[in-house]
């Protein structure tokens, strides 16, 4: 569900306090062009003091400034963390990447800044270049916390001042002392900035980035020393094309971990994509490794190229090693094979162990000649190969669709906010209920946050409640029990139902797998009020789907019940249809817990029992399509483990996850996995077994399906036929459904959401499976989690440059009330491409 963020609001009333006597009449975000004196900065601010750059985060970015000497007043500020995207005019300009071109660490900065209103303007000097800050005042556990944020540079202040660091330093020391007078603003000076400052370049870039000057280096020494070094600049000479070309390769591969947008939407960065490129940097190594050789045979030099005892021992030491760690890792049942990094291993030990033996077997001979071919040439034919028989093997996996495992495209690397000292942000809010519970499910929208909660007060009072709170701040506007305080029989039973919200309206249901006389509730949304009941008489375990005016909801051993999503029941509680039609009657007809889909005029379910339930006659597990307006059943079909799974329906399919295991307790399955059948005939498309049952729905974009499963895995499934194209760890079994979003250009997944059991949060590529960020929730609950079958609730807010990502998530920790929250709002954000 999409939001817009509003735009940041104007800082003309901050600056006009600012520059009031000055004249002043440009808006914040427009680069100020009037004359300023020194004089009047000097006196007119409360504070200005000499700040450090502490750190530099460039892929924020961000630096963070740390106090270091008064000049004026006493600043109110020890740390000052700067987030350096900048407001639209550094962007147009570009300043961000000019500031940063002008500071290093332990760069002095002159602080100007004064208070006004709710929050601080603030002025940057360092050594000619002028920069403005704002410093939003924010409450946080009831103390006041400033946010720096750099809005842009200001070229026009050079006409006030334009001299070192150390010179503006002794100006407002002179001036504050009453020693000297200011000096007098130049209108003449031209605008623009300090000169950069030089810094150091290569240092924590690949190795690739370094070999030519250490080869330089090498050579250099070799000349001043050869007794010393002489030999080792031999053999960096007849080495040097393998050295080059695999630190081109090695910078080549590992852009996607610092380019994860721009390369994630590139052909040549897919899994196939990148070996291929990678064998053609190599072919490409090996043809200049053959003009090398050829040159010095033909210039009569070629001896200096023949490999020595040395390069005979190095090679067969590396092959020694390579291949040990191969072995070792077979043996532990490592995936060498489908892993990148053993891959890479393993092409780099065919390398070494080909040219070992290929240097070694010449010279076997009685007369020995020179190589017809470089050792190193060989080897890198041998690398060129193995990424060719790699790519091969990726494109083929995935067919004629290459494209299967390429991000949607939207947005960047998403990333959480971290504080100065390098931990994670708090959460934007915590929630906790009165007692203590379990959140089970939330519903999201930008004007609510709906929870539904297990309220457990000591051994006897246990029930349901529904609260309605503020997402932007978790204050609690409404809660709903169905008057549990006064008239506990009536009260809301524990319920596991998630609420859904419909044209204002919130629909969910009451009891767990032991209760019976269950309900189905309709909420006005806005206020909490109950609209409606509906008596179920079995538990409704199942999320409602609503749709066309009609709420569908699984009630149990009673079936699927249909439901007027206005009006409600009839006269004498009747619905509008219930499958099967005699399910009130008989109990083994169908057993639906799963969360219904609707879908095209076309309602989707599954039934299930346990193991020796399903013994008994007639009670049988199956999958089934409905007709939406009077219950017919359209198809069906028998099948061997129980559908707990709720099913999705995407692109002309309908996938359902089966298995006999439940949120409590574990039974053996026969197939346990995901079926995927034809919507409209229920015609079998695929089967995927996995190692455990799927318990919550499936989330699809245009080529992957992502599901978690009870192994404590998530797995990315080919759409088309089921194959797995990855799987993560979660660390526990994961009862929530996948949250994916999805770039609306391309049908394809930016981010996905996983969550484990036991509290354990990741966000992941959609096209390769690996974190963006990984954090367990007892992170800020300094509690372990125990339960965490929430799905997490997401919402996008978006600005003309970022997104963000407001994700609630609900979770339990045992059965004791406690004051540690229930359910917490994090956020993280991506750039957008």
């Amino acid at each position: 569900m999409r939001s817009r963020t509003p735009k940041l609001p104007c800082l003309r009333c901050g600056l006009i306090a600012i520059f009031a006597s000055l004249y002043l009449a440009a808006p914040a975000q427009a680069v100020i062009t009037v004359l300023i004196p020194m004089l009047d900065i000097v006196e007119k601010e409360d504070f200005i003091f000499i700040a450090k750059v502490k750190e530099i985060l460039p892929d924020k970015p961000a630096m963070v400034l740390v106090f270091d000497e008064n000049l004026k007043g006493t600043s109110p500020f020890e740390r000052m963390p700067v987030g350096l995207s900048g407001d639209a005019e550094a962007k147009k300009g570009k300043h961000t990447a000019v500031l940063l071109d002008r500071i290093d660490k332990d760069t002095p900065i002159v602080v100007i800044t004064t208070k006004r209103g709710g929050k601080y303007i603030a002025f940057g000097y360092t050594n000619g270049t002028w920069f403005q800050m704002d410093g939003r005042i924010e409450k946080t556990d009831g103390k006041e916390v400033v946010r720096w944020s750099f809005l842009h540079c200001e070229p026009y202040l050079r006409r006030t001042f334009k001299g070192t660091t150390e010179e503006f330093k002794q100006v407002v020391t002179d001036v504050v002392a009453k020693k000297k007078a200011a000096p007098a603003p130049d209108e003449k000076e031209a605008p623009g900035f300090g000169p950069p400052i030089k810094k150091i370049s290569g240092v924590g870039y690949p190795l690739a980035v370094i070999q030519l000057p250490f080869l330089g280096l090498i050579a250099a020494l070799a000349a001043l020393f050869p007794t010393v070094f002489g030999g080792l600049a031999l053999f960096m000479k007849r080495w040097v094309a393998v050295l080059s070309t695999g630190g081109f390769v090695s910078m080549f591969a590992a852009l996607p971990m610092f380019l994860p947008g721009w390369t994630g939407r590139q052909w040549i960065f897919s899994p196939s994509g990148i070996w291929l490129s990678c064998a053609i940097l190599f072919s490409l190594g090996a043809v200049w490794s053959l003009r090398r050789y050829r040159k010095s045979i033909d210039s009569g030099a070629s001896e200096v190229m023949q490999p020595r005892k040395f390069d005979r021992i190095v090679l067969s030491a590396v092959f020694a090693v390579g291949l040990a760690a191969l072995l070792v890792g077979a043996d532990f049942g490592l995936p060498i094979w489908s892993n990148e990094y053993w891959r890479w291993a393993l092409a780099g030990t065919a390398a070494f162990g080909i040219g070992g033996y290929y240097i070694v077997t010449t010279y076997l001979r009685s007369a020995a000649p020179p190589l017809r071919v470089s050792a190193e040439s060989v080897m890198l034919w041998v690398l060129a190969g193995s990424c060719v028989a790699f790519g091969s093997w990726e494109a083929g996996k995935f067919s004629s669709n290459t494209q299967v495992l390429m991000a949607g495209g939207g947005v960047g690397h998403p990333s959480l906010q971290v504080n100065p000292n390098g931990t994670l942000a708090d959460p934007i809010w915590r929630f906790k209920p009165q007692t203590g519970g379990s959140v089970v499910n939330t519903c999201a929208t930008p004007e609510r946050i709906y929870v539904a909660v297990m309220m457990i007060e000591g051994l006897t009072g246990k029930y349901g409640r529904i609260y309605a709170l503020d997402p932007e701040t978790g204050n609690e506007i409404w809660q709903f029990d169905n008057d549990y305080a006064n008239d506990s029989d009536k009260g809301m039973k524990l319920a596991f139902s998630a609420p859904v919200f419909a044209d204002g309206r919130l629909y969910f249901g009451e009891g767990l797998h032991t209760d019976n006389d269950s309900r189905l509730f309709c909420l006005d949304a806005e206020s909490g009020k109950k609209l409606w009941e509906y008596k179920t008489e079995s538990h409704t375990e199942s999320t409602p789907f609503v749709f066309d005016g009609k709420v569908v909801i699984g009630a149990g051993y009673h079936g699927i019940h249909c439901v007027d999503a206005v009006n409600g029941p009839g006269p004498d509680n009747t619905p509008l249809w219930i499958y099967p039609k005699d399910a009130r009657a008989d109990a083994r007809l169908a057993h639906v817990d799963c969360n219904p889909a609707i879908a095209n005029g076309r309602v989707y379910a599954g039934s299930g029992y346990k193991p020796d339930y399903v013994k008994d006659d007639g009670k049988i597990n199956r999958i089934f399509c409905l007709d939406l307006n009077t219950g017919d059943e359209v198809w069906s079909e028998r099948v061997e483990d129980a559908v707990y799974g709720s099913p999705l329906v995407h692109d002309g399919k309908v996938f359902f996850g089966t298995g006999n295991s439940t949120y409590s307790e574990k039974h053996p399955s026969q197939r346990p996995g995901i079926l995927c059948r034809d919507a409209v005939t229920g015609d079998e498309v695929w089967n995927r077994i996995l190692p455990e049952c799927v318990m919550a729905r499936p989330a699809a974009d245009k080529r992957q399906l992502f599901v978690g499963c009870l192994d404590g895995k998530a797995y990315a499934l080919d759409l088309r036929t089921g194959e797995i194209n990855w799987s993560i760890e979660v660390g526990a079994a994961v009862l929530a459904a996948p949250v994916i979003e999805i770039d609306e250009k391309t049908g394809t997944a930016d981010v996905l959401y996983l969550a484990g059991k036991q509290g354990n949060m990741l966000a992941v590529s959609p096209y390769s499976g690996k974190p963006f960020w990984s954090v367990p929730i007892s992170y800020w609950t300094n509690k372990p989690v125990d339960d965490l079958s929430a799905t997490p609730t997401l919402l996008r807010f978006e600005n003309d440059d970022e997104v963000r990502h407001r994700l609630f998530i609900g979770f339990g920790q045992g059965r004791s009330g406690s004051s540690v929250p229930r359910l917490i709002c994090i956020e993280d954000r991506a750039k957008k491409k």
